[in-house]
Formats: C-alpha cells, structure tokens, sequence
C-alpha cells in the first residue's frame, strides 16, 4: 500500500565561492575549454592525484558567480579544474558515471533563464605528471527554441545512475512560456549516458517545482522532490511508486549505495537520515551539500569546511578548513 506523507523542503541558494588556481601545465584556452589545471598547488608533485569527488567552485577570471567542475582527493588535496564553461555559462550538479571514469553535469547560459541548455560530460584521467585531466568533452543532450526550455537549479537536478549497466542520466526541465519567465511545464527526464533519444517519464503542470533528482541505490526508482513531498517514481515507466517524507528543510539530499544500506541524508541546519518506511533520525549536525562514501561508512559535507559525517551520529571530523566549492559527489568506487 502507498504510504503517503508531507514534506516541505526549502532549497537554500548556494553562496557565491572563489577560487584561485594556478596552471600546472599547458591550458586549452578559450570559450568552453578543458582546463588541466591544478588549484592551490595540488597535483604535479609526489603524490599522484586521486580524483575521489567532483564538486563546483567560481574562477577568479572570466566571470563572476558561475562555476566550473573541479575534482578532488578525498582529504581535500589536488584540486584541479577539469572544465571551465564559456563566460557566461553556468556549469551545475556534477555528478560521477557509476565505474568513476567521467563525470556529467548540466549546462545553461546565464542564470538559468537562457535558451540553449545542455547535458554534458568529460572523462577524468590522471596524466604522467599527476594531475587530474579532462577529456573527451561531449553533449548528452540538449535544447534550443522559443520555449527557452531550461534545466532547474537545485544541487541535483542532473544525476548518473548508480549502476553501469543502467547507463542513464536522470535530469529535470523547466519549460518558460514564450514571454514571461513562468514554469508551466516541469518534465523529470532520462537520457543514456552515450546521448539519444530523450525520454520524458513524468510531468507536472502549474508551475509545480523539482528540486532534487535522485537514483536509488539499485536504479529501480527516482526520487523527485518538490513542495509537499518527495515522489518514487519507478525508473522503467515513470508510474507513482510512493510518496514519502516528513516535514524537513534542506540544503541538498543524496542517496546511500548498494543494498546494504536504503537511507536518504539531508543536510542542513540539522542533519536527517531517513530510511523509507521509517521515521527519520535527526542529528545535531550542520551541514551542507552532502554525498555518501562509496560503501556508505560516512557521509562528506561541504559547507563553509569540508566535513566527514559519521551517518545516523553526531560525530564529524574536519577534512578540510574554508573549502571553496559546493555540490560535491563523491565517485562510486573509491573508498574513504
């Protein structure tokens, strides 16, 4: 039978980061370039990078309050650029394919409002001198017309399945009206990570509002949330398989891995764990954007500081103090 609850979720805008970065070797310089760059000296010297976590931080140059996709170790070292969008560009809601070798992400122009957006992904190598590089750039999918179809601006509104053989991103859109800026149309759509054919599996009408877009552990469903609940939807038809959630306020959401563990976390002022079909468990946490290590022993926070959670506790540890990024996700086969 369908449990049914209420939930009223506020998404609080992520604040503006900067970061400085110095080149460690040659650039690919112009509009939409990939960019080996190494930031506050990581990469390049004894230790090889190990790109664990992909997240986004503003450059200095070009433009102001849009990001670029950076990856990092897990403790926080090595951050390097792997690509940085065209001025005026916002890149947002990176996310890693299930086997680490590339990471997705949406694109719009300006704030959001534009007309061409787009899916894209990069692979993620690691090069001779031991820095992260990006390469073989490409469009999933993408949008252009009148319409000014638009892809939502919460931290995961595109994600990659969890497991290789589904080989699909999971993405929302909003679409405008010719004239104003209303969201009339507000589609939760897949895509296979090779490009194709774009399948709409749910829709809804009157401005109603995605906020998050995830997979769950098996692929099996997709959890929408917007005000008033979060919604299961099964990920081969597109058919209601729940509603769930209490009422709890959140800077981001992401979901456990594998079958050993079924638990959402939402960080925020507190943190909540939440199991379907329990109660959730509130900690005394705060966090930020947050994501699940690999075989779910902790979870990484980034807000203000880069932080490990012990899940369903109140125990963190400090990886890294005043870490420029946010919306962090963190690769699914590599270990803390």
């Amino acid at each position: 039978m369908k449990r049914t609850f209420f939930f009223a979720l506020s998404v609080v805008a992520a604040a503006s980061i900067l970061s400085s970065c110095k080149q460690d070797g040659q650039s690919i310089s112009g509009p939409g370039a990939v960019l080996p760059l190494s930031a506050h000296g990581g990469g390049g010297g004894s230790t090889p990078a190990q790109p664990a976590i992909t997240y986004l931080t503003t450059p200095s140059s070009n433009k102001t309050s849009y990001y670029d996709v950076c990856v990092m170790d897990t403790d926080g070292t090595n951050q390097t650029v792997i690509y940085t969008a065209a001025s005026g560009v916002t890149a947002w809601s990176p996310s890693w394919s299930p086997t680490g070798g590339s990471v997705a992400w949406c694109e719009m122009t300006g704030d959001g409002i534009g007309t061409a957006e787009a899916i894209k992904a990069i692979d993620v190598t690691v090069n001779s001198n031991g820095v992260a590089v990006g390469s073989n750039l490409r469009t999933i999918a993408s949008w252009t017309g009148a319409d000014s179809v638009m892809i939502a601006g919460s931290p995961r509104t595109t994600t990659w399945c969890q497991q290789s053989a589904t080989g699909e991103i999971a993405f929302t859109l909003w679409h405008t009206n010719k004239v104003g800026l209303e969201h009339n149309v507000l589609d939760l759509c897949t895509a296979s990570s090779s490009g194709g054919t774009v399948t709409v599996l749910a829709s809804r009408n009157n401005g109603a509002s995605y906020e998050y877009c995830l997979w769950s552990p098996d692929d099996s469903k997709i959890a929408m949330t917007y005000p008033g609940a979060i919604v299961l939807y099964d990920a081969s038809t597109g058919a209601v398989d729940d509603s769930i959630l209490e009422s709890i306020s959140a800077r981001d959401i992401a979901w456990s891995h594998g079958s050993v563990l079924n638990s959402l976390v939402f960080g925020g002022s507190q943190t909540h764990y939440l199991m379907p079909g329990s109660s959730p468990t509130t900690e005394n946490v705060n966090s930020g954007t947050v994501t699940w290590s690999p075989n779910n022993s902790g979870v990484m926070s980034a807000y203000g500081d880069l932080t490990k959670l012990k899940p369903f506790t109140t125990t963190t540890t400090t990886i890294l103090k005043s870490f420029i990024g946010t919306q962090i996700n963190w690769r699914q086969d590599w270990p803390f």
